[in-house]
């Protein structure tokens, strides 16, 4: 009986341990994605961002919204910005969608809603 109650004190600590490293891990893809949705090449922000919207936490949903908010960001980017965010089906991600599709300059602005 000591034997078994040892193993699962034992197992607990392992189970802690795996969730803490995997937390990690996590927050560092996350900052190598943020700094990659920086870089000059679309195709190399587009696809941190296809990532960062795969992981839809708090943090990836705001690197997200900032894409949208960048004026002088490919309108391409920006619009699969806006259907990554709504994918995630964040409660953020919702408020902002529809603060920024009620924005008359940045609908004004979009050429995919001109057309």
């Amino acid at each position: 009986m000591l034997c078994t109650k040892a193993f699962k004190n034992m197992m607990v600590l392992y189970a802690l341990f795996l969730i803490v490293s995997q937390g990690h891990a996590a927050s560092h893809d996350i900052d190598k994605l943020l700094i990659r949705l920086q870089h000059d090449d679309p195709k190399l922000r587009l696809s941190a961002m296809e990532e960062l919207g795969k992981i839809g936490d708090g943090d990836s949903v705001m690197a997200i919204m900032k894409v949208v908010e960048n004026q002088g960001e490919d309108w391409k980017i920006k619009i699969r910005a806006i259907k990554l965010l709504a994918e995630i089906k964040n409660s953020m991600a919702v408020d902002f969608l529809i603060k920024v599709l009620d924005d008359p300059f940045f609908t004004y602005d979009c050429p995919a809603l001109k057309s």
